[in-house]
């Protein structure tokens, strides 16, 4: 009897276990956008939104910006992509996803300014860790709200081979259509500390320069240890340039990070690298345009380039050959493209010659935004 009951119990759990695993709750999820489509999103004001991801093969996707729809057939690998009217400063908006049953629904979305915060370890030095960045007044304002792309290495300054588990190739995950744990954050939500200083520092100067009715949109995507043959399409960087010797693969940044979101506008972009690239600063410049060009074509064709110079770092006598001064000369040249700008850094405040990671980030932002 007790066996015969055993036996019936052990029926019901897994007849109970297969209804769980195959209701809608559980279901495995067809239809996804890159995270950064997301509950307080803030797009390009007056520049049309453009929103992709992945579905069923061959399913129809319906997509709803405002009251505004538009519709498109998912090609055969599941990938889609729409066109959206452009959507000026004013309340805000809902951005409705369906197809095949399933439904993302996206909602406080403004438009304003958008800005991509991108580099390795000096971008990605949160305001935490900082003497001038922990509190800021101006992080009281709901109209400027802040997006960590690349969440999983907020912390570490320095890239974690480990952690990424695989550099070669790109899995689904990689991609970033998984959005579990990124989310928008407004500024005076306590999790801002944990952002990018220099990021934090830039809003925090321009709030003070424009009006509070314009939203600002912080993306950040800083990954420490990176070069800038990373940062690129690997099919754009030519052969005599790639450096081997890394521990980021050319294109990796850009595949894993950057690609999934092609198509969003942004206004600029605040570009703080180059500590990995000291050695090869004589390939720098090119690089550079290299990097610039493909980043226009994929995002915003006219968004400006403003490069913070590394800091006054290494050896204090002025005497001494330094390889960041020959690199500070490269990141000039490289602001030589068209609509770049150069921040130098070389006169702020510097209380430790050995220190790469300054804790003043004020400062830079003092001289970038007098641009």
């Amino acid at each position: 009897m007790n066996l015969r009951l055993k036996a019936t119990w052990a029926s019901l759990l897994v007849l109970f276990l297969l209804a769980v695993l195959v209701s809608p709750a559980y279901a495995a999820k067809k239809l996804m956008v890159p995270p950064v489509f997301a509950d307080h999103m803030v797009v390009q004001r007056d520049k049309p939104i453009v929103v992709s991801g992945k579905a069923v093969a061959g399913a129809a996707v319906q997509v709803d910006v405002a009251g505004v729809v538009t519709a498109t057939i998912a090609d055969s690998k599941g990938k889609w992509r729409v066109v959206a009217p452009a959507r000026p400063l004013g309340a805000p908006f809902a951005i409705t996803i369906s197809s095949t049953g399933e439904t993302i629904a996206i909602r406080d979305v403004i438009a304003g300014d958008v800005f991509l915060c991108a580099g390795q370890s000096n971008m990605l030095l949160p305001a935490l860790v900082t003497n001038d960045c922990r509190s800021l007044p101006v992080l009281k304002s709901a109209t400027t709200r802040f997006f960590n792309l690349s969440k999983g290495d907020h912390i570490d300054l320095f890239f974690n081979t480990a952690k990424e588990m695989s550099l070669e190739g790109s899995t689904e995950k990689d991609s970033y259509f998984d959005s579990e744990g990124f989310k928008w954050i407004k500024a005076d939500d306590p999790e801002i500390e944990h952002r990018s200083a220099v990021a934090v520092a830039f809003a925090h100067r321009l709030r003070q320069l424009v009006k509070d009715d314009i939203p600002i949109g912080i993306v950040q995507c800083t990954i420490g240890g990176t070069n800038i043959q990373s940062w690129m399409p690997a099919s754009e960087v030519p052969e005599k340039y790639v450096d081997t010797k890394t521990s980021t693969p050319v294109g990796y940044v850009y595949e894993k990070y950057l690609a999934p979101m092609a198509g969003l506008n942004f206004k600029a972009v605040l570009w703080y690298q180059g500590e990995s690239d000291v050695e090869r600063f004589t390939f720098y410049p090119r690089l550079f345009a290299i990097m610039t060009q493909q980043l226009r074509k994929r995002f915003s064709p006219d968004m400006a380039f403003f490069i913070i110079q590394l800091p006054n770092w290494g050896a204090k006598s002025t005497m001494a050959p330094s390889l960041t001064a020959y690199f500070r000369e490269a990141q000039q040249k490289a602001s030589m493209v068209p609509n770049c700008f150069l921040v130098p850094t070389l006169n702020s405040e510097v209380t430790d010659y050995a220190e790469l990671h300054s804790s003043n980030k004020l400062t830079v932002e003092k001289m970038q935004l007098k641009w």
